[in-house]
């Protein structure tokens, strides 16, 4: 019997949740075989034929690049797989205008997140983080000139994921990204058997 040919998966997400025309975004990609098992791949962005940039995976099938989309443009990922197939991929549409947000680890135990906005240049922000349903840091700030930075101390989040969320001034989610914090004390397992020698 022949063999069954190969069905992919392939997905982008922009940090934040959507592309906004002018505002530079980091996009996340997955891409994985029927059998949810990454590929290995090298991929050009175009737009009207024309290549803004290259990338590739760097493990499992995902990565990520950044870019700044422009108005009256639509972006596609032409994907060359190993055995030398190509596939076209749309990447999400990019609104004109909204709110991006950016996500950097400090160092100093600070994460900063960055949120811009085309159409909002002005205005309260806020911001909520909770690990497993526990709000860990509520923050309120000003947007100047489009741009707001907020900084979140690590030791505030539980161990494991975050979700992080940007209110606009009416109070409505705009932006939403997950944060991993890598668990500080391990799980002590310890097995015990009812007797010491069994018959």
């Amino acid at each position: 019997p022949s063999a069954a040919t190969p069905v992919y998966d392939i997905q982008f997400f922009p940090e934040g949740g959507n592309l906004v025309t002018g505002l530079n975004s980091k996009v996340a990609f997955k891409a994985v075989d029927q059998h949810a098992k990454g590929i290995s791949f090298i991929a050009a962005l175009i737009d009207n034929r024309d290549t803004i940039l290259k990338f590739q995976p760097e493990h499992f099938g995902m990565g990520n690049f950044s870019f700044t989309p422009q108005s009256n443009h639509a972006y596609k990922a032409a994907i060359t797989l190993p055995g030398g197939e190509v596939i076209i991929k749309d990447l999400p549409q990019a609104y004109l205008d909204g709110y991006v947000m950016k996500l950097t680890d400090e160092g100093n135990e600070q994460i900063k997140v960055n949120v811009q906005s085309v159409g909002n240049s002005s205005g309260e922000i806020y911001l909520v983080a909770h690990t497993k349903g526990l709000v860990k840091t509520a923050q309120s700030s000003i947007l100047k000139n489009s741009n707001v930075d907020f900084f979140i101390n690590r030791s505030l989040l539980g161990d494991g994921i975050s979700q992080i969320t940007i209110f606009d001034y009416k109070r409505q989610p705009v932006c939403e990204r997950l944060y991993f914090k890598k668990p500080e004390h391990n799980l002590q397992v310890a097995l015990q058997t009812d007797k010491l020698v069994y018959t």
